[in-house]
């Protein structure tokens, strides 16, 4: 499964980095290992509205799993990609 990384450069900028996480076939599906988390929340923003946020510090790691709609998302080396259903 590909999924897509965003990390901070020895340059200060942030980046995309393609990271294919490998899945096992069982029963069950095809499955990734365990991630441990210490918390895990959802946001809904069906209703919210197109948002810009200017650049700022993730104020943690996070996964972003798109159910629904596009996000555009800008790193700091300049770079844009669009994120929609499915991507991770």
């Amino acid at each position: 499964m590909l999924v897509t990384r965003i990390y901070s450069g020895d340059d200060g900028h942030s980046h995309f980095e393609e990271l294919d996480m490998p899945l096992v076939i069982s029963d069950a599906g095809a499955m990734s290992t365990k991630i441990p988390i210490e918390t895990l929340f959802f946001r809904d923003t069906t209703d919210a509205g197109p948002e810009v946020w200017d650049f700022h510090v993730a104020p943690r790691r996070q996964f972003a799993l798109h159910v629904i709609g596009r996000t555009e998302i800008e790193v700091g080396s300049g770079e844009k990609r669009t994120f929609g259903p499915g991507d991770v």
